[in-house]
């Protein structure tokens, strides 16, 4: 899957007479955006909990560098491409438990569950753990 780079938002230049209050807060953004960003996540992703998981993640971001981010032009931009972007880390991430879900199925036919050790396994371990150690690796 090719990747496309996106250019960092520029922060907008605030005028020295603009008071603090004219900045969104926080807690104003995090009203307006956290159901923006769930909807986003839920699309990505298809599951609920997931979506709120991917929406607090990125509130949680944003609300580390809120300092920087509230004088983007439009700071929920940037969190619905942090969204985005995690939901691609998750699917991902859950893609590879996947096919490596596949790959030890496969090797365990008819069972998922992995066997016993027979009674003297226990000796055959200290004696693997008495061998130099790539030795020991290899087995």
């Amino acid at each position: 899957m090719e990747t496309i780079a996106h250019p960092a938002p520029r922060p907008m230049s605030l005028p020295r007479d603009v008071p603090a209050e004219a900045i969104e807060s926080f807690d104003a953004f995090y009203q307006r955006e956290f159901p923006r960003a769930v909807g986003l996540a839920l699309a990505l992703t298809g599951d609920g909990a997931v979506a709120e998981d991917l929406a607090q993640e990125a509130l949680l971001s944003a609300h580390r560098k809120w300092a920087r981010i509230r004088t983007y032009d439009r700071p929920g931009a940037w969190l619905r491409r942090v969204v985005t972007n995690r939901a691609i880390s998750h699917h991902r991430r859950r893609t590879s438990e996947w096919r490596t879900t596949l790959r030890w199925t496969a090797r365990q036919p008819g069972s998922t569950t992995i066997p016993e050790l027979p009674s003297d396994a226990t000796e055959v371990w200290e004696a693997v753990r008495a061998l130099p150690r790539r030795q020991a690796q290899a087995i």
